[in-house]
């Protein structure tokens, strides 16, 4: 009766939800569909399993001339598929988009266009997924301008999730933008608990890209008195080490926990993680951690996503901090493209490998003109300061270490001073007389450096290596050479030269080097 004008009140959340829980049991489809779309804004926020009970439960002969309760329902039946048969097609026209948003069909039409860009996302299709979002702006933006009353909550909802979208998929420039919108039309539609989630997405999202100033703007703008989600714990966490606080840093990662099954911002927990992981001097924690996350989640752990960036640089930084540098350069060998996460990694593996000229190269694949991402653009400079000083490039690297002052000034990142020697640090800044109050922390705070100062990186030949694998099966000399079609004096001889290499003495130590460096494969 409520929601057809016979009260003037607004119902409580309870209300609707009972409401809705009779009209499901009575099988009453046409007041279940009034409900909904009436109250599913109030529904998704405060009871969304009640939702989806009830969309899976109205007949799919009954949404016909309900888009938007179609929509959902496609949502929730068919998670984890790109199926979008059945949902009412938008425009592509930019033009025809934006008189689309100024209509009564508009909430219908963003409901659609937000489910088309979920279904993506569940997928691992995050690029797919952005490109889907930015094709409807025009719409999102008229919607905004024209009916900012009327499309209030949805509309802080659908920006809610195309926020989402681009942090997913690394476009952390756009994300900002959307969640600060989503924030603002939250809060003017009364939506407390949306407003919160924005603030702290939005703070994750600055955290992860190196923006710790920003980040901890956002955190403040999460309303106090409510209870806080993993993402923004997640940012509290990052902050944290960036004070060079790891302790505190660690207590709230042990309040996160494991993330929950279908959670999409699992990769950030699992960055956080590793991350910590360094900053403790206990790389092997983090490469359990990184690895179980990513064997649960590897349908969603794919090139064109952010977690598939983040989790390959931390991956790549674990193993050179664990001493295992053969398996980091052969994870760097494999970046390919301009992803700056990855690439930066990549050339920190290769500076470490004594490969400075390689680690430069490495850096100059990024545009970091366009590249709005502090963090790896920091870590480059460091990189390329350290690599033109190994050199003997001193004036380049003082030009870089300049630079990365004033994006420490810039940004209040810290602890990327020390994924580079700590003497390389105290070095140039003494050198140029350029430092900033972080620098100056940073080297008060004696933190150490993450990566050791000799990271072996052993390069066998292809018999050396057929032979040490040979080995690791236990197999005798006499039918090493059998296999190899040369005499016994010979895998001797190269039987040595791989002692040599690898540091080992006898076949069980030379084994034990081996696995530890990564240089065993077996089939």
């Amino acid at each position: 009766m409520n929601h057809h004008g016979q009260r003037t009140a607004e119902p409580t959340p309870d209300d609707t939800a009972a409401a809705l829980t009779s009209a499901i049991a009575d099988r009453d489809w046409q007041t279940a569909i009034s409900l909904i779309e009436n109250s599913w804004v109030t529904l998704l926020l405060d009871d969304p399993q009640l939702l989806r009970v009830a969309a899976e439960a109205i007949p799919e002969s009954e949404l016909s001339e309900h888009p938007t309760l179609l929509a959902g329902r496609k949502l929730f039946t068919h998670w984890g598929s790109t199926n979008t048969s059945g949902l009412i097609e938008l425009p592509s026209d930019p033009e025809e988009l934006r008189a689309l948003g100024e209509t009564p069909k508009a909430r219908d039409a963003l409901s659609v266009g937000a489910v088309r860009m979920i279904m993506q996302r569940a997928t691992g299709e995050f690029r797919r997924a952005a490109d889907i979002a930015r094709t409807q702006t025009p719409l999102v933006s008229s919607a905004s301008e024209s009916q900012p009353d009327t499309l209030g909550a949805p509309l802080a909802i659908v920006r809610f999730q195309r926020g989402i979208t681009y942090q997913l998929s690394g476009s952390f420039t756009e994300a900002t933008s959307e969640l600060q919108q989503a924030y603002r039309a939250a809060r003017a539609a009364g939506l407390t608990q949306l407003a919160r989630d924005a603030a702290l997405e939005s703070a994750l999202g600055r955290a992860v890209a190196g923006d710790i100033l920003q980040a901890r703007r956002r955190l403040g703008q999460a309303p106090a008195g409510l209870s806080g989600r993993s993402v923004g714990s997640v940012a509290q966490a990052l902050v944290a080490l960036e004070r060079l606080d790891p302790p505190d840093a660690g207590a709230v990662l042990d309040d996160i926990g494991e993330p929950e099954d279908r959670d999409e911002m699992w990769s950030f927990v699992v960055y956080a993680r590793a991350q910590y992981a360094l900053a403790i001097g206990q790389p092997f924690l983090g490469l359990a951690h990184l690895t179980r996350g990513v064997a649960a989640n590897a349908d969603t752990c794919r090139p064109g996503g952010i977690a598939y960036s983040l989790l390959t640089a931390s991956e790549i930084d674990l193993r050179l901090a664990g001493g295992e540098g053969n398996k980091a350069i052969e994870i760097a060998d494999s970046v390919i493209g301009d992803d700056p996460w990855t690439v930066v990694a990549a050339a920190r593996a290769n500076l470490f490998a004594r490969r400075p000229t390689v680690a430069l190269a490495l850096c100059h694949r990024v545009d970091w003109f366009q590249s709005a991402q502090p963090r790896p653009h920091l870590e480059a400079l460091l990189v390329q300061a350290a690599a033109h000083e190994a050199l003997g490039e001193t004036d380049s690297a003082d030009t870089r270490w300049v630079s990365a002052c004033t994006l420490i000034e810039q940004t209040g990142l810290l602890r990327p001073l020390a994924l580079v020697p700590t003497r390389l640090v105290r070095t140039l800044s003494e050198r140029t007389g350029v430092s900033t109050s972080g620098v100056a922390e940073f080297l008060a705070a004696a933190t150490p450096s993450v990566f050791p100062t000799d990271v072996p990186v052993v390069r066998l030949t292809d018999r050396e290596q057929a032979i040490l694998r040979e080995l690791a099966r236990g197999e005798p000399l006499r039918k090493i050479a059998e296999k190899q079609f040369v005499s016994i004096n010979t895998v001797k001889t190269q039987l040595r030269s791989m002692y040599q290499k690898v540091g080992g003495h006898s076949r069980e130590e030379a084994v034990a080097i081996a696995r530890k460096l990564g240089l065993l494969q077996l089939s």
